[in-house]
């Protein structure tokens, strides 16, 4: 069982934040504009989830409430690089 500490609250404010931020981004595009961001809506999810399971560790939360507000579209533009860096490499 993890237990939540102080730097844990503070870390997943700054996530809630930074996905509000893209949520409502988002909300302000058209319909096509939506559907051709549909990849990035779903990467972003995935990344707040997956980085929301990593909280309890001290270096990580203090990267997120570092990053703040930037910390999802930071992370999806070094996620956006190592992708294009894999098809590059690996030819996917």
């Amino acid at each position: 069982m993890t237990t939540t500490t102080a730097l844990t609250t503070q870390a997943e404010q700054a996530l809630d934040q930074s996905y509000a931020k893209f949520k409502s981004e988002q909300l302000t595009l058209d319909k096509s504009q939506l559907f051709e961001n549909a990849d990035q809506i779903f990467a972003m999810k995935e990344i707040e989830a997956a980085t929301r399971q990593y909280l309890f560790d001290d270096e990580i939360a203090q990267q997120v409430i570092k990053l703040d507000a930037q910390v999802l579209p930071t992370m999806y533009q070094k996620r956006a690089g190592r992708r294009i860096f894999e098809t590059e490499f690996y030819g996917q």
